[in-house]
């Protein structure tokens, strides 16, 4: 449902010195003049040390150019700020940038970089372990955010906005691998390490603007930022202990086990607050206000919580016949959310300041989760599966606080919520997954073709509810379980050489993900599709390889990937349940030459310079009139991804 990546890192090998460099310079093509260039580099190196150790090192760094472009508003009425215009964009030249400056280009460069360390120690042939530790980080300079209206042919990707919007991201991570192999079984643990940091300022202004008062005729004195920071530690353990036994009633019959524990605990610390300048205190005009605190605080609070997972978990898989085989696995989960939360003061919620509010929130939930799984190879080159699983997400608490201020309870009335405790708590949700394939290898490999259908019934599924779209004067917002959906789907996937040159693929997936239950008394719609899920997605690539010298090796390949409209509105509220994000689909192309121990590459990403719009921000209080558009009166801010790109790779082998 939520999706997994895993990543398998190579391990440290004994045998040989070897590594791989990479450099690479890439430019953009986003109009209006630009041409900002990025640059890449990376590398890797095995060192055998001894025939027991070795170590293995990387390192990456890269800097992305940015492709929005910011008119810095001013905070002067004749901005046309509030919700009775936008800034004109007579011509580009003609527009502000603070007091008489120009419109800042490509403010969301994108710098990242980091490095891996492995250790590996193998005395024998029973005892495996790698010790490892990895850093990375990343700053963006603004968030990849525009206002489809202020688009323009030369200017595609524009935003008002009062501040730049940067975030940092840096983690350290540390694991310890160890097997032992007892000869009827392995046991494996895994310890993990992770310290992640994150920081970001998040323009406010508009926000904070018609919270104090402000009409949209008077100035607004200073920018807002509300500026977040999180710090997350996290321990984790597993122990595993995997065996094999084969032939153990007839010839061809067989069990895999595996049984283990795990536990996890996880502490995070998150602070925010928003803040004005000095000179709102002393030039805020009428019917604008300084902030009640009487400094140029407007809010805080801070966010403290523990989080501890232990979970015992058994697994096996039978293999009755050499073709045919079942499995099933149960895991037991207790999780724990011990956490606080303290705010100063709501005036986002429509509240005078009333101090320091302090929640105590504990959470506790204790499931278990079951799987089963039948395969069956019809042939040696074909394989049919069904399988079963469910999973859970935890539950948690609402600030209520927030939500019974003067400002929240209209809100909470039209949502249907009389009594602001009754949302307080939100139900964990579960799911429940059925699945059913086909997997092929043919003509001798030649021939990948993959098909399966599923079934996912998703209960009290958890959504989050914007009350300032059901009253301006509420900004806050809650969690809240929407009743139940259900997604019936298919995939597939064929790939296939068709002779020494060319090879072809197709891949996509369709998914009708629906609401098939409503909470009594809200606002949901029995069939609405669920939010931010596309019905169809679809992956297409085409690859001609071949050889120009008899040393040389170089191919050429074409990919198109499209992802289809996306329902906006969350499932439970009543603004236009039928907004979509719009479909689109990206080209990417690609030619590579290979020659002894190097290789060359040339690429054209987003060949159609397409701009597509994958998630959406609705911030209230303006600037700018979106009548006829999703939540009229506010700003809307879209999240894109960088446009047409070239760029050149070199990479050395040694």
């Amino acid at each position: 449902m939520g999706g997994l990546i895993k990543v398998v890192p190579n391990l440290p090998d004994f045998t040989d010195f070897y590594g791989k460099a990479e450099a690479g310079i890439s430019t953009l093509d986003s109009g209006w003049g630009a041409g900002d260039n990025g640059y890449k580099a990376s590398a890797y190196v095995n060192v055998p040390l001894s025939d027991i150790f070795a170590f293995r090192f990387s390192f990456h760094t890269s800097t992305d150019p940015g492709y929005i472009d910011v008119h810095m508003m001013t905070g002067s009425p004749h901005d046309q700020y509030g919700p009775n215009g936008l800034v004109a964009f007579n011509s580009l030249q003609s527009n502000s940038y603070g007091a008489g400056g120009e419109f800042l280009k490509n403010v969301n460069q994108n710098t990242s970089g980091g490095g891996r360390m492995a250790l590996r120690f193998k005395p024998n042939e029973n005892f495996d372990a790698t010790l490892a530790f990895m850093y990375d980080s990343q700053v963006e300079n603004s968030f990849p955010n525009y206002e489809p209206v202020l688009s323009t042919s030369a200017a595609p990707t524009v935003a008002d906005q009062f501040q730049l919007q940067p975030q940092n991201i840096g983690y350290s991570l540390a694991s310890l691998d160890m097997a032992y192999n007892f000869g009827f079984a392995t046991l494996h643990s895994i310890t993990g390490w992770i310290d992640r940091k994150f920081t970001d300022s998040e323009d406010f202004a508009g926000i904070t603007y018609g919270s104090l008062g402000g009409n949209g005729v008077v100035p607004l004195p200073t920018p807002a930022p509300v500026t977040f920071t999180l710090n997350t530690k996290l321990i984790s353990q597993e122990l595993r202990l995997q065996g094999e036994q084969k032939n153990i009633l007839w010839q061809g019959s067989g069990i895999n086990w595996t049984v283990g524990g795990f536990y996890q605990q996880e502490k995070r610390n998150a602070f925010g607050d928003v803040t004005v300048g000095g000179a709102w205190l002393d030039e805020a005009q009428a019917p604008l206000t300084a902030p009640p605190s009487g400094t140029t605080e407007v809010w805080a609070g801070e966010y403290i919580s523990t989080y501890t997972d232990k979970a015992e978990f058994a697994d096996v898989t039978i293999n009755l016949l050499p073709n045919l085989s079942i499995s099933g696995g149960v895991r037991h989960s207790t999780q724990d959310v011990d956490s606080t939360r303290t705010d100063f003061s709501d005036v986002f919620a429509g509240a005078a300041p009333m101090g320091n509010i302090v929640i105590h929130e504990p959470v506790h939930e204790s499931k278990s989760v079951p799987r089963a799984t039948i395969t069956y190879a019809v042939t040696k080159d074909i394989n049919v599966y069904g399988t079963y699983s469910e999973g859970f997400r935890i539950g948690g608490f609402n600030p209520i606080g927030n939500l019974s201020t003067p400002g929240c309870l209209p809100a909470l009335a039209k949502f249907g919520i009389t009594d602001p405790a009754a949302a307080a708590e939100f139900k964990s949700d579960q799911i429940r997954n059925l699945e059913a394939g086909i997997k092929t290898d043919l003509f001798d490999g030649r021939v990948i073709a993959n098909l399966s259908v599923f079934r996912v019934d998703w209960t009290d599924l958890q959504t989050t509810i914007a009350l300032d779209q059901y009253a301006s004067g509420c900004g806050a917002s809650f969690v809240a379980n929407a009743g139940a959906a259900r997604i019936n789907g298919a995939e597939g996937e064929l790939r296939a050489a068709l002779d020494q040159h060319w090879q072809v693929s197709l891949s996509g997936q369709y998914a009708d993900g629906k609401i098939v239950e409503v909470v009594p008394g809200g606002t949901g719609t029995l069939g609405a599709p669920l939010e931010s899920t596309p019905k169809a997605q679809v992956t297409a690539g085409v690859i001609y390889k071949f050889f120009p010298r008899p040393t040389w090796a170089a191919n050429a390949r074409a990919d198109y990937a499209y992802v289809g409209a996306r329902n906006l509105s969350n499932t439970n509220t009543p603004v236009d349940p039928n907004y979509q994000l719009p479909g689109y689909g990206e080209v990417n192309l690609r030619f590579s030459v290979n020659h002894e121990n190097w290789e060359y590459s040339t690429y054209v990403s987003n060949l159609t310079n397409t701009v597509p719009q994958l998630g959406i921000y609705i911030f209230s209080g303006g600037p700018g009139n979106y009548q006829g558009a999703f939540a009229p009166g506010e700003q809307r801010f879209i999240t894109t991804s960088p446009p047409r790109t070239f760029g050149i790779t070199f990479k050395r082998s040694f």
